[in-house]
């Protein structure tokens, strides 16, 4: 089955967040859903996929229990992140080496965001909200992989991109 990333700041605004948990429900019939578990737009996104009883979701934690997320391989949750994820997360953070192992945990958690588990299967496209449509924040380290690896981005900041995704997942359905 295809996947997506959907990903985003904890600071994203309501009515994104209803529009991301319609997007997940409407996706989780055909895509899986990858995203961090964080609270926010990965939490809205995961919200959309549940309300639909689908297992088609990953999440990737950086540690259990963050955020209320157990792991569980039943619910497709995991903090195990690989050496490849470590790895790449150094090739496209800025300042890898002067993060602290807890940042570095969450930046590598990024990678499986977009390549999952096995760091072998990349994401179709990604769906996110970053506070300034760029790729800025912790949502940037997995926008910046994306595009490296042409990886279509859909930032939800961005009023093309919100209107794009809006009429490709739900037509007239979303709220805005």
């Amino acid at each position: 089955m295809k996947s997506y990333a959907g990903i985003g700041s904890r600071q994203t605004p309501r009515p994104i967040l209803l529009n991301m948990t319609l997007f997940a429900e409407t996706l989780s019939r055909s895509y899986i859903l990858r995203t961090g578990g964080a609270s926010g737009a990965d939490s809205a996104f995961l919200e959309g996929v549940k309300r639909t009883g689908s297992e088609n979701f990953e999440v990737y934690i950086p540690q259990n229990n963050f955020n209320g997320h157990r792991v569980s391989e039943s619910l497709n949750i995991t903090d195990y992140i690989t050496q490849e994820a470590y790895e790449m997360a150094r090739k496209f953070h800025p300042k890898f080496d002067r993060l602290g192992e807890y940042a570095k945990k969450l930046m590598a958690r990024n990678s499986l965001q977009v390549f999952g588990k096995r760091m072998d299967d990349p994401v179709e496209f990604i769906i996110c909200y970053t506070s300034d449509g760029k790729a800025s924040g912790g949502t940037g380290q997995a926008l910046r992989i994306a595009e490296h690896y042409d990886i279509t981005v859909y930032n939800l900041h961005n009023v093309d991109d919100f209107k794009y995704v809006k009429e490709m997942v739900n037509g007239p359905r979303a709220v805005g």
